[in-house]
């Protein structure tokens, strides 16, 4: 829990004058209003950093989105591709590939794993997490 979020729990079970709630109030809006601007920036950063990663994945079907977990395959929805004939995958770059095999279904998770080949070299892969964030980290 952040400390904004704290003062504001304190704030919210405390006594006092009506005044001073008041003052301290707008102080803890500021403090809530900063958290929110370096979430925004942390947003920011990481859209940058996975954007070149994510694709657009169309089949005769409709259209879904995927993302890059290694050379050469691509992770979406199984929805996505379920009764797809054909399914391209399109990059931020515009670079478009066609993909016929799936490596891995999971239809109770709605995962698919495709094989692509040709991946652009800048659609490199999301780095997952090795370890499960423990309670209270920010995700």
């Amino acid at each position: 829990m952040v400390a904004s979020q704290v003062l504001l729990s304190q704030f919210l079970r405390s006594g006092l004058q009506p005044a001073f709630k008041s003052a301290l109030l707008l102080l803890v809006c500021s403090a809530l209003c900063a958290d929110l601007a370096h979430a925004d920036e942390a947003i920011k950063n990481l859209i940058k950093q996975v954007k070149p990663s994510v694709c657009t994945i169309k089949t005769n079907s409709g259209t879904g989105s995927g993302f890059v977990i290694c050379e050469n395959a691509v992770v979406t929805n199984h929805h996505v591709i379920s009764d797809a004939t054909s399914v391209d995958v399109i990059f931020h770059d515009g670079t478009k590939v066609t993909t016929k095999k799936s490596l891995y279904i999971d239809r109770l998770r709605d995962i698919a794993i495709l094989a692509v080949e040709g991946i652009p070299a800048t659609a490199t892969p999301v780095q997952l997490f090795q370890d499960a964030p423990e309670q209270g980290d920010t995700v």
